[in-house]
């Protein structure tokens, strides 16, 4: 009897303890500045942090990076993240595998500024710089 409730046990509980597992972000990659766009930071420019955001890439998803079928998937997501955020470079990019087939790049957009310079906060989206 012990030993058919364990068994039982088993069957439920290793999948459970496995589907938790897969559900949760493993981090695959952490870079501080990268681009799809610009290879170098203009001189006497720096980039510092602005707004946070997440980029989503699912396998099955159209790529926007390329026409190809194979997918770089550094490249794509940095690419989405760039178009979503607006910005030549992605700062604290990480890389994440998100479950399943997909994966996710949380970042801050740069701000690219002289370097040294104190940045000011950027307006929120929908209001005007006075």
């Amino acid at each position: 009897m012990k030993s058919k409730l364990m068994k039982t046990l088993a069957i439920v509980a290793v999948p459970v303890l496995f589907s938790g597992c897969l559900s949760d972000r493993a981090l695959i990659l952490s870079v501080p500045v990268v681009s799809m766009t610009d290879s170098n930071v203009p001189k006497g420019q720096a980039v510092s942090q602005g707004k946070a955001g997440t980029a989503r890439y699912c396998l099955s998803d159209k790529a926007i990076s390329t026409k190809e079928r194979t997918v770089g998937l550094i490249d794509e997501l940095v690419t989405r993240g760039q178009k979503a955020s607006k910005a030549k470079f992605l700062t604290d990019a990480q890389l994440f595998h998100a479950g399943g087939e997909c994966y996710e790049l949380d970042f801050k957009a740069g701000v690219i500024g002289a370097a040294g310079e104190k940045k000011e906060k950027a307006p929120a989206e929908g209001e005007s710089e006075s």
